[in-house]
């Protein structure tokens, strides 16, 4: 049907079938297709054809344009980026609205050894333990050197490389989303003085709202952890004179699409490089708000948050079973991250460099970045304390980490 683009005629409307310009590419041959669902648990229902194809089929229809498909047709047509599988065709639904719902979209097919969250945490488990018979201790977590025989670890070594290539992925994306075009969808726009104003008192009025939550909460937490957000409470000043001297800067920058939701689970990890993938953005927030145009370094941002997150849960997985090993593990785990962001800044800077989206100015592209991490440490703080307080020690100790000056350094972006 979608090569044929066909229409269905149904009840109260009709569904139609579209493809691409690389459908017939990805499609070639007339042979019958194996069939197999994923075994990957997700959202949608995915079902894996001939280890060639794969169609995602929507289990939540919303009727309005689907940016997991408009992005596809946008990269794979217009950008040609090729870190991301290609979309072949999708089915569509348009009733008596008269906004189409998508059902299904369908994309090239890529082997991988997994998505990156899964294959960090294996690797930094396996880094944790290697350490912890190391001979020697960092007294320094943050801003320590490593001794060199440690530097020349062949697997550090090759994992830094790997976080560096994800991060020259992610600028490329990013250069491609600023790809040139008359399609007001994707057209890159000039952000004005007053809108970047606006984002930054966006960030504030989220950062005031949860650390008011966090005090009418702080009663129910367990002691240890509200030693740290009494921390965190005592310097909302300081937090917010940070956004108030961001606010002032004059930066210069345009603004265009970006993933919107960019984590270590949304990449996989392919022939040691990354394909890009799930561009349907944060799915709890409405289609039009997914489709704003704003800062790629969100997605930066959105990637250090990812890459604090697996460095405690692979702590927190080996401390239970080590408990005398605790402080020297977090310590490791610690420096894990220093490292493993700096690896992807280096990268994300190279690959997106001469790119109107981001700014020229080394300083303020850090700035950017920390008030982006910020907004999403934050958010983060919101869903722990209702989802799962447990883990809310780990947004609230990446905060106080960045106002302690070990966030995104600014030496790593010029």
């Amino acid at each position: 049907a979608m090569r044929d683009e066909r229409e269905v005629e149904t009840t109260r409307g009709r569904i139609f079938f579209t493809k691409t310009d690389v459908f017939e590419e990805l499609l070639s041959g007339e042979e019958p297709l194996s069939v197999r669902r994923s075994g990957v648990e997700q959202s949608n229902t995915s079902v894996i054809l001939g280890e060639r194809l794969v169609l995602k089929l929507y289990r939540r229809l919303q009727p309005g344009t689907n940016p997991e498909l408009e992005i596809g047709r946008f990269l794979t047509e217009v950008a040609r980026f090729e870190n991301t599988p290609p979309l072949a065709g999708a089915t569509e639904y348009l009733g008596e609205s008269g906004e189409p719902t998508t059902l299904a979209i369908l994309q090239g097919f890529v082997p991988n050894q997994g998505d990156g969250w899964s294959y960090v945490l294996d690797r930094l488990s396996l880094y944790l333990e290697d350490r912890l018979i190391s001979p020697w201790i960092p007294d320094e977590p943050v801003g320590v050197e490593a001794p060199e025989e440690a530097e020349e670890d062949e697997a550090v070594a090759f994992f830094l490389g790997l976080v560096r290539t994800l991060g020259i992925r992610t600028g490329e994306l990013h250069k491609a989303f600023a790809t040139p075009t008359d399609d007001p969808a994707f057209a890159a726009e000039p952000v004005s003085s007053e809108e970047f104003r606006g984002w930054v008192s966006s960030v504030r009025d989220e950062v005031e709202h949860t650390i008011d939550l966090l005090g009418r909460r702080r009663d129910g937490l367990d002691e240890e952890l509200r030693a740290e957000v009494d921390q965190l409470l005592e310097r909302r000043d300081e937090v917010l004179s940070r956004l108030a001297a961001v606010e002032n800067m004059e930066i210069r920058a345009v603004k265009t699409r970006y993933h919107g939701d960019y984590h270590l689970g949304q990449v996989l990890v392919s022939n040691n490089d990354f394909q890009i993938i799930d561009f349907e953005g944060e799915p709890a927030r409405p289609l039009e708000e997914r489709r704003k145009k704003h800062s790629p370094l969100r997605d930066v941002a959105g990637m250090l948050r990812s890459f604090n997150y697996a460095a405690y849960a692979a702590f927190r997985s080996l401390s239970m079973e080590r408990l005398d090993d605790r402080e020297i593990m977090e310590q490791w785990a610690q420096t894990w991250e220093k490292r493993t962001r700096e690896a992807f800044l280096e990268g994300y800077t190279g690959g997106i460099a001469g790119c109107p989206s981001c700014p020229e100015n080394p300083e303020h592209m850090a700035a950017l970045i920390e008030l982006f991490t910020l907004e999403k440490a934050f958010y983060e703080v919101r869903y722990e304390l209702d989802n799962r307080p447990d883990w809310l020690d780990i947004p609230v100790r990446g905060i106080l980490g960045l106002l302690d000056g070990s966030g995104p350094e600014k030496e790593r972006l010029a």
